[in-house]
Formats: C-alpha cells, structure tokens, sequence
C-alpha cells in the first residue's frame, strides 16, 4: 500500500518535470523498497545513504546537530525517527539537507510496538506530528495520511511479547 502512494507522488513529481537529480536515504539502505521506484521513474538519480551504520552509509546522526554542505533534491526518512531521542533536533537536520524546491519524505509509525531495541523511544506518532514539525522549519506538506491494517493496529496494542521493563530507579 505505501509503496503505491510512494510511487503515485514520484510520477507526479514526473508529470511536473521536477528534475529528481540527488536523493539522500537516511537509514535503510538498497532494501528500502521506496527505492525501487526512484529507479524505475528516475534512473539516472544519484542516490546517498546517511545514517549511523553500515557499510555504504555516511556517518550522520539526526539526534545531533550536524554542518553538512550538501543538499538534496529528494530526503527520504523512513521509519527511523521513532529510534531518536532528538526529534527537534532531527527535523532541523532533515530540513537543512533538502534543496529549497526539494522534497522530504518521512514515514513513522502511527501505532507500533516497541522494535529495534534498546532504541525504540516512540511507538506511534499521528501524521500531523510530522506536519508541524515540517512547518515550524518552513517546509509545507502536500500530502500526510496512514498506513497499516487495522488488525495489526489492534495486535499491537494487544501485544505483550514485544514489551520489556524498564528498570525502575526509585526518585529519593
């Protein structure tokens, strides 16, 4: 499903003549199904990895405050800010990497279970979360919405094997 709506806005941005030179992926890597579709509509596209591991990726840590002297067409952030501590920060980041007619895309759980331990802060976060942030920096949405089935939003809310204690440390 969100491969599709992915896809749909890339041959928009086509049908617009909009020149999709640069793409940034942050996290992920060439499994990024989104990717598959910025090669079918766009092959000839330069494509980066940042992120804080892996073999391809230059190192680059949106919890962080970074100088970067490059921007991007296209910043693709996909499940990845529910791992960060620093969301503030974070968007700061993505925003200052983007082309100023560029566009960012950013998914993130609605409702999810904590996964990718011990860096899982968030499990869910609506889509006008993102948009204000985006806005605060300047950058409008032309498109939010959600993903996911309704089963696994209940399996996940149900869900007690992917929980884990936090130790507790006693306030004195």
């Amino acid at each position: 499903q969100l491969s599709s709506i992915f896809e749909q806005h890339l041959y928009d941005l086509k049908t617009k003549n909009f020149n999709l030179g640069s793409v940034l992926v942050f996290s992920g890597g060439e499994t990024e199904p989104e990717l598959q579709s910025i090669r079918k509509i766009y092959p000839d596209t330069l494509i980066s990895f940042f992120g804080i591991e892996g073999p391809q990726v230059t190192f680059f840590d949106l919890n962080q405050r970074n100088d970067c002297n490059r921007e991007f067409d296209f910043v693709l952030c996909n499940q990845v800010i529910e791992h960060l501590l620093n969301h503030s920060v974070a968007f700061d980041n993505l925003t200052s990497l983007v082309k100023k007619e560029g566009y960012i895309w950013i998914t993130l759980p609605f409702i999810n279970i904590p996964h990718g331990e011990p860096t899982s802060y968030i499990s869910g976060a609506s889509p006008l979360y993102i948009e204000r942030n985006l806005l605060e920096r300047g950058i409008r949405s032309i498109s939010k919405g959600n993903f996911g089935t309704k089963r696994y939003y209940i399996s996940s809310l149900r869900s007690e094997e992917h929980t884990s204690e936090l130790p507790v440390t006693p306030i004195s």
